[in-house]
């Protein structure tokens, strides 16, 4: 077939008149999904897919359109035209090998970029938020700080970047570390750093904030600013921020990205600085300073009633006094749910609102799902929230038994958060509970030797050393997470006492269950859970299903783990008030196992 003849043929057999449409219709579904992608809270891989899709998809409208006629009767296969030679079987087979491959192609392209999504948390630009320098006078560190934190969500709400996480940024406070040294730690590509000058003029008050975004492999400078505005102006200096860094990042944003990025979240200056008083307060995770911190949230939302992120602050902040604060779960959780609730009435977008009301849902509803479908949610708007990844993983492991899914997010957290005490506490608890207790005790280990004054290492080796009967060292252990921790933690108590029990040290037993009396005579709350270790320790069976039982009417946060401390109640699991207790906290799989 001569050039003449093979053009007269893609006419005859219309395969311009194909092209033509094919090109006009697909760069209209490019214009549209360009549009409607963003709208719909697509990830932006989406748009790419679709025009890759198109563009592997013209060859084989323009094989079908030579090979194939479309006719009153049906579609039939292209008869040769006048001079043309016919379609050998060989060619036929060639056209046909052809569009095989074409679609081979786009199922393996598809796929691939499937792939990309899926493993986007690994393959995402790393970068960490220092601690803004604060050049202000003292009392202005707290500010200084809020700054910091707050480009830190706008960043960290791009779902593009892995941020690391607050805690691990905290560390490099004021740090004498060269840029390759931060980075080779925390495994960032890139830095942000600067400072923070809050000015108090006769004309009001100022802020100067110098920023830069350090490259980690050479150490330089790819986009620096110094801003001086209005105080009334610290958002849209926050913004420009967050967008500057995300441009010099070459990050593609999708709309919701964007507004979360030029985000205000109040007019009101008196509630901005209750609220990052209160963040401040928070930060100390001690029982007092989160009680300052409930105060200063309280503030923030009664200066503006619209403030969603100052409800948010205040659920959380109760969320952490049901799990900590040593008051009873009526006087924390449901107050928790409803700032929440009204935080997401204001803003469904709030990340850390969704976190919170899942916490309460699984530590004090004992609704596993709801619980499930709200961590689910956070991190579907924040892909980089530590918190949110941790209690995530807490859930999986200790209520749904998904011990791989578990593993997973937290080694996410664990990227996001590599210095985190509280991600390697909660590591060694998954281990512990996916029956690998020999790597448990020596997580707990490698953690109290890093951090010897927090609780938490010493806490988890006694429980994990108790999983073992390794009881002599794991009361060496309890006893060191009481010295150095809060010496009322009332389940630290709970737990001498039960190692006590085991050892048949009755006496010393008997004065843990004296000081948990000690303590509710004095107002603290005591979890019925942490009474009911002691009796199990001591084998006195019924006081201790009488203290669960208990435990279970006031929904204390400390029973959702009864599933998954066996070596706690192993003398107590075979009697049919311990299966009755299980099918009642409707655990997944525990329940379907009793019944």
């Amino acid at each position: 077939m001569n050039l003449r003849v093979f053009f007269s043929e893609l006419k005859r057999r219309r395969v311009y008149r194909v092209a033509v449409v094919y090109a006009v219709v697909a760069f209209v579904i490019w214009q549209a999904a360009e549009i409607a992608f963003p709208a719909l809270n697509l990830p932006a891989w989406t748009l790419t897919f679709v025009v890759v899709l198109t563009l592997l998809g013209f060859p084989i409208a323009l094989v079908l359109a030579w090979a194939f006629d479309i006719t009153p009767e049906g579609v039939k296969r292209a008869a040769p035209g006048a001079g043309a030679a016919p379609l050998s079987s060989r060619r036929g087979g060639a056209i046909v090998a052809a569009a095989g491959i074409a679609v081979v192609v786009l199922v393996v392209v598809g796929s691939f970029l499937l792939r990309e999504e899926n493993g986007a948390s690994a393959e995402r630009t790393m970068l960490v938020v220092l601690p803004l320098e604060n050049l202000g006078a003292a009392d202005d560190e707290y500010f200084a700080d809020g700054v910091s934190e707050e480009i830190h969500s706008r960043l960290s709400a791009v779902s593009a970047l892995g941020v690391i996480g607050r805690t691990s940024a905290r560390q490099y406070k004021n740090t004498n570390k060269t840029v390759p040294e931060i980075g080779d730690e925390l495994g960032v590509d890139f830095i942000v750093d600067g400072s923070v000058r809050l000015q108090h003029q006769q004309g009001g008050r100022m802020v100067r904030v110098n920023t830069e975004l350090i490259r980690v492999s050479d150490a330089r400078s790819i986009w620096s600013n110094t801003y001086e505005a209005l105080l009334e102006d610290i958002f849209g200096v926050q913004s420009d921020i967050a967008l500057h860094v995300a441009e010099a990042l070459e990050v593609t944003l999708v709309e919701p990205e964007r507004r979360s990025l030029a985000a205000r979240p109040t007019e009101n200056l008196q509630a901005y600085d209750y609220y990052l008083l209160g963040r401040d307060y928070l930060g100390q995770w001690e029982t007092r300073g989160i009680e300052q911190a409930i105060l200063h949230f309280r503030r923030a939302v009664e200066a503006d009633s619209s403030y969603a992120q100052g409800y948010a602050g205040l659920a959380y902040a109760y969320a952490a006094l049901g799990g900590f604060g040593g008051v009873h779960p009526n006087d924390s959780w449901p107050y928790a749910r409803a700032a929440a609730e009204k935080a997401l009435a204001l803003d469904e977008r709030l990340v850390e609102a969704h976190t919170a009301l899942a916490i309460e849902a699984m530590s004090h509803r004992y609704d596993w799902q709801a619980a499930r479908e709200g961590f689910e949610r956070a991190l579907e708007l924040n892909p980089s929230s530590v918190d949110a990844l941790v209690w995530y993983a807490m859930l999986e492991g200790g209520i749904w038994r998904e011990n791989d899914h578990a593993m997973q997010l937290m080694a996410r957290a664990e990227r996001l958060d590599p210095r985190s005490r509280e991600v390697g506490y909660n590591i060694g608890f998954l281990l512990l509970w996916a029956r690998r207790p020999a790597e448990a005790v020596e997580a707990f280990e490698r953690l109290a030797a890093l951090e010897p004054e927090y609780y938490g290492g010493h806490d988890g080796l006694a429980i994990a050393l108790a999983a073992q009967g390794r009881y002599e060292e794991a009361v060496a252990a309890a006893r060191n997470a009481l010295a150095v921790g809060d010496p009322h933690y009332d389940p630290d108590i709970g737990l001498l006492g039960y190692l006590y029990g085991r050892l048949g040290r009755r006496a010393d037993a008997l004065k843990q269950l004296e000081r948990l009396d000690e303590l509710a005579a004095r107002g603290r709350y005591v979890s019925p859970v942490s009474r009911a270790d002691v009796h199990a320790g001591l084998d006195e069976i019924d006081e201790a299903f009488a203290w669960l039982e208990r435990g279970y009417e006031e929904r204390t946060h400390w029973l959702i783990w009864l599933g998954r401390e066996p070596y706690n109640w192993d003398n107590l699991t075979s009697d049919p008030r311990f299966q009755d207790l299980v099918r009642r906290m409707d655990f997944p799989r525990l329940t379907a196992e009793a019944r």
